[in-house]
């Protein structure tokens, strides 16, 4: 599937999962709220983070590209494909700090 080796492993330790309620979309708060746990993750020493979101999921992947994540591999997601899909996907994404 294109999952993470060992050695992408070490260079991302941390991992982020963040969401938001509809109506707190759009207001910065994710940005904000992503910039200070980096922040927070280099000052604690953590040379990199990774967060995982569904391949299908174009506004995640587009908000995580903004913030300088870039696609680190490809892993099969253990749940049921979209309709008329083929097997759904989830994109590891990651940030040097």
């Amino acid at each position: 599937g294109g999952g993470l080796r060992a050695a992408e492993e070490a260079r991302y330790p941390g991992h982020l999962h963040v969401n938001l309620v509809r109506e707190a979309r759009g207001r910065s708060l994710g940005s904000r709220l992503v910039e200070r746990f980096l922040d927070e993750a280099h000052g604690r020493g953590v040379p990199g983070v990774r967060a995982i979101v569904y391949e299908s999921n174009r506004p995640a992947r587009r908000f995580f590209e903004r913030l300088g994540f870039h696609p680190l591999g490809r892993q099969p997601a253990f749940r049921p494909p979209p309709r008329g899909a083929g097997r759904e996907w989830k994109i590891v994404y990651g940030k040097e700090l």
